[in-house]
């Protein structure tokens, strides 16, 4: 095995890794792609306003909650990649 090979698999090894560490955060893999070990992931956004605005109605202080819910719950998205150095770079997208 060569030196760029060897050095090849270090990097997708790292980025396996990372990728595997943020699913387990909750993050989502919306686009992978192995050759530029590049990933596109999300999180949040899975939020159901129609129970929420029902429990508004009835409670007229859950209003306060579903706002917050809301805001804690918004869609994320970033992207994360590693270089040919290995050097890691994540970056926020929207």
């Amino acid at each position: 095995m060569s030196m760029s090979e060897h050095i090849n698999e270090e990097l997708e090894e790292k980025f396996h890794r990372k990728i595997s560490n943020l699913t387990m955060d909750g993050w989502r893999i919306v686009d992978k792609n192995e050759k530029r070990l590049e990933c596109i992931l999300e999180k949040g956004g899975n939020f159901s306003h129609t129970l929420h605005a029902i429990l508004t109605v009835f409670t007229c202080l859950w209003g306060i909650v579903w706002l917050i819910l809301y805001n804690n719950n918004k869609l994320q998205r970033m992207r994360i990649s590693f270089d040919k150095s290995g050097n890691y770079n994540e970056e926020k997208i929207g």
